[in-house]
Formats: structure tokens, C-alpha cells, sequence
């Protein structure tokens, strides 16, 4: 899974001094995002996107989802080769 959230409304919601990743700035986070929508893209049944920015019990509740839909899935497709 991959929270995605842009990074102007990310910079929002710091609460404490920026790490060494962080510091790199705007640009920097921005290009890293961008190649982790690349992958998801590339890879949508290894990766999947959620999007981090409603409040956090509604990200938390999108991510159970996207857990119980892989877990159900593999499950099934457990059952399906044996």
C-alpha cells in the first residue's frame, strides 16, 4: 500500500521538525511521489494507491479494505489451486 498525498498538503500537517529526507524540500518530495504513482501504475496488483488525504479514521478504514480485499483474494486463490 501507498498513502499518497501531495506534498504542499503534507507540509500541513507536520507537527515537528523536518527529518533529513524532508529537509530536501518541495521538488525533491514531489519527484519522490511521482515515482511511487509510476510504480502503482506499473504494478497495480502489487501496488495499491490510497488516497492519505481525508482525516485519519477515513484512511484507516480504506487501508482495513484494501487488507481484507488482498487477504480475501489470496484466500480464494489458495482454495482455487489446491
Amino acid at each position: 500500500l501507498v498513502l499518497d498525498l501531495p506534498v504542499p498538503l503534507a507540509a500541513t500537517r507536520t507537527q515537528r521538525a523536518l527529518d533529513r529526507i524532508e529537509s530536501r524540500g518541495a521538488a525533491y518530495l514531489e519527484s519522490v511521489r511521482q515515482a511511487y504513482l509510476s510504480a502503482a501504475a506499473a504494478w497495480p496488483d502489487a501496488i495499491r494507491l490510497v488516497d492519505a488525504s481525508p482525516s485519519a479514521d477515513v484512511v484507516a478504514k480504506q487501508i482495513a479494505a484494501e487488507v481484507a480485499e488482498r487477504a480475501t483474494a489470496r484466500v480464494t486463490a489458495r482454495r482455487a489451486c489446491s
